[in-house]
């Protein structure tokens, strides 16, 4: 099996209008990615969040759990052993280019600002000068949301972001881009959190965008600013490692039965 051949599963879901392919392995399983979206889903920064006028049922400390729900109802087929949705590790498998971990320093400033620096020398900040009222960050440790106040108290130490650039180029065959392009060609969040500085600190969720790659929605800026999306929903399906793939057939159109 190669990334990107086409494999006949049936989901189970009858307004399901895809088709699926071989997205590759992980833990022994088997991984197979629709081709089209299996939903769609609008995040802010915090459930109930409002942007631009519009209330958001969904944030970004639920967001990747409410994506992964949406994919649930596409795991019940033959050798199923679970479904989630999509992943910037999953595309990483894709491409030549690994996902990039920094860890930041972060330091109180006498002006109110806090400064965040990795051991590779990026350097951000919380973007307001003399924001003597405190500042918000969200802990991906606890998923929480925390503000720290204006004399610093409580300030983490240490923050560990993680951070995919990964352009289409970069993409190890056609069939695996045109199977992460799908058959809409359209924008779908990755269900992978990052957090980085550019130069104002970040906190946010990955997405695949087809005139680019991966890329990151800004839902919550440590400068107390935030962003709200509604992007597209990719379902992938693990299959166990004991199921049995039958030969590659031209009546299904050159894809491979389970």
């Amino acid at each position: 099996l190669e990334a990107g051949d086409l494999i006949q599963y049936d989901s189970g879901v009858s307004e399901y209008t895809g088709k699926w392919r071989v997205l590759g392995a992980e833990d022994d399983k088997l991984l197979i990615l629709s081709t089209v979206n299996v939903g769609s889903l609008g995040l802010c920064e915090l459930e109930g969040g409002t942007y631009n006028n519009v209330t958001y049922e969904y944030g970004l400390l639920n967001g990747i759990d409410r994506l992964n729900e949406i994919c649930e109802a596409y795991g019940s087929g033959t050798g199923v052993v679970g479904a989630r949705s999509i992943k910037a590790e999953d595309v990483s498998r894709l491409s030549d280019i690994q996902p990039i971990i920094e860890e930041y320093k972060c330091s109180w400033r006498s002006d109110y600002r806090v400064e965040y620096v990795s051991k590779s020398g990026i350097t951000g900040y919380n973007g307001i000068s003399y924001f003597d009222t405190g500042f918000n960050y969200v802990d991906y440790t606890t998923m929480t949301k925390i503000t720290i106040p204006a004399n610093g108290a409580g300030l983490p130490t240490l923050m560990v972001g993680t951070y995919s650039s990964i352009r289409v180029d970069n993409i190890i065959s056609e069939n695996a881009k045109n199977m992460l392009f799908g058959d809409t060609n359209s924008w779908y969040w990755l269900a992978t959190k990052v957090i980085y500085a550019n130069p104002i600190f970040t906190f946010g969720l990955q997405y695949f965008k087809n005139i680019g790659g991966v890329a990151v929605v800004n839902l919550f800026c440590a400068n107390n600013q935030y962003g709200g999306v509604s992007l597209g929903v990719r379902c992938v399906v693990e299959l166990a490692s004991n199921v049995i793939i039958g030969e590659k057939d031209n009546t299904l159109g050159w894809s491979y039965t389970i």
